[in-house]
């Protein structure tokens, strides 16, 4: 059964990869073909191209995330703070948000410093408070919502493991004989 899991994370990692978002281009570069697919950064304008694409002239210094919302150590610090006062799952600044830190981290980690240690200290603390209080509300929002309703607030990888977190609740209540909702 884990490897299912980790088949289908993977497999949710690679359609993000593929998945098409938009760029502002800091600098011009000319037409290049990346497997017949035909790319061009204008300085100033947008362009729409797969996020493994984007995400190389990001790292590069070539382009910035349209939605390019700043995670830094303080809106980090922030966020965790709002998850934990609410009840339901807050709104993230943006569906890159796990790859927007993942790329912070691995930034710091590259500057070995003390202030960017510091920095990488508070990043990686505030972001494990998020991930631990946004599994909490997952698993009992799979314990409480029988019926189907959509949450705006759910990265994709939740959407994910809500499922399978009320398939598994399910496959467990069947085994004990209960046709109906007992946990509410």
């Amino acid at each position: 059964m884990d490897d299912d899991f980790a088949l289908e994370l993977r497999r949710i990692e690679f359609d993000f990869e593929e998945g098409f978002v938009n760029v502002i281009g800091k600098s011009d570069l000319n037409l290049i073909d990346i497997d017949g697919l035909k790319i061009r950064l204008v300085e100033g304008q947008s362009s729409k191209m797969p996020f493994w694409v984007a995400d190389i002239f990001v790292r590069e210094g070539l382009a910035e995330f349209e939605e390019d919302t700043e995670i830094n150590y303080r809106s980090l610090a922030q966020l965790a703070h709002e998850e934990a006062r609410q009840k339901r799952l807050a709104k993230l600044p943006t569906k890159l948000f796990i790859r927007k830190v993942r790329f912070e981290i691995e930034r710091l980690n590259k500057e070995k410093n003390r202030v960017a240690l510091r920095k990488l200290a508070s990043i990686e603390g505030s972001f494990n408070k998020i991930v631990k209080q946004r599994m909490k509300k997952l698993i009992q929002e799979a314990l409480i919502s029988g019926e189907e309703n959509k949450n705006n607030s759910l990265l994709e990888e939740e959407e994910w493991l809500l499922t399978k977190l009320k398939s598994l609740l399910g496959a467990w209540q069947e085994a004990l004989g209960f046709n109906e909702h007992y946990y509410d």
